[in-house]
């Protein structure tokens, strides 16, 4: 004959004794997790390459994969001098500057990046400072970079009042499309001369918003 067995399961100090292990186990791991070393790199010790042109005012520092070997790299702005933009591009030994913009152009404090263009790669744009009405972005000419070719430059605003300190990029209404917001009082969108961009993503009309600075702003949209 056979006996019906009656199974227990676990008691409750047992599932707790587990949790608490557990518990302790990923507080161990975290607490032996290494700190963060922080390394100090500088233009003037030579670890890293002076910047061309003799300016001493770097309005912008953006950090990005420009290249896309999943390694981040960082460009510089100027606007005491030329160049306007300067691309340390991350190596196995350190960092090689490339020339974006040979030009001198007052660009303001700020830039962003997005794949403007949808070729796969990350573009810039900055504006200008209390100097110019303009707005620009670059396109990334990858993968055929070149030190002696700067990266070709398109105007997105010409005129409105003066200074543009920072950019954004975001789907800010919510429409899977994707928005440029400069921080800049009111302008035009340069639509005349705007350059031809693929269907999947062309420059669009402007859009009026609020800032805390002004009460309009004139903004580029990149329409998807």
């Amino acid at each position: 004959m056979l006996a019906a067995r009656t199974l227990t399961p676990p008691s409750t100090s047992v599932r707790l004794l587990s949790l608490a292990g557990l518990a302790l186990i990923s507080l161990a791991s975290f607490a032996a997790a290494p700190d963060v070393q922080w390394q100090h790199l500088s233009s003037k010790t030579g670890q890293l390459p002076t910047p061309p042109g003799g300016s001493v005012q770097q309005t912008g520092a953006v950090v990005a994969d420009f290249d896309g070997d999943g390694v981040n790299d960082f460009v510089l702005s100027f606007r005491q001098k030329a160049p306007a933009l300067v691309w340390y591009r991350r190596t196995p030994t350190g960092w090689d500057p490339f020339v974006i913009d040979k030009d001198y152009l007052t660009i303001e404090a700020g830039g962003a990046v997005c794949d403007i263009d949808g070729d796969g790669d990350l573009d810039l744009v900055f504006g200008g400072d209390w100097q110019s009405p303009q707005v620009w972005w670059w396109e990334n000419p990858a993968p055929n970079f070149d030190k002696n070719r700067p990266w070709k430059r398109h105007l997105i605003k010409q005129d409105g009042q003066n200074q543009h300190h920072d950019q954004a990029f975001g789907d800010r209404a919510n429409t899977r499309r994707l928005s440029s917001r400069p921080a800049m009082p009111s302008g035009r969108l340069n639509g005349s001369n705007a350059p031809a961009i693929p269907k999947t993503q062309r420059i669009g009309s402007a859009t009026t918003c609020s800032t805390a600075t002004s009460s309009t702003v004139t903004v580029c949209s990149l329409a998807m």
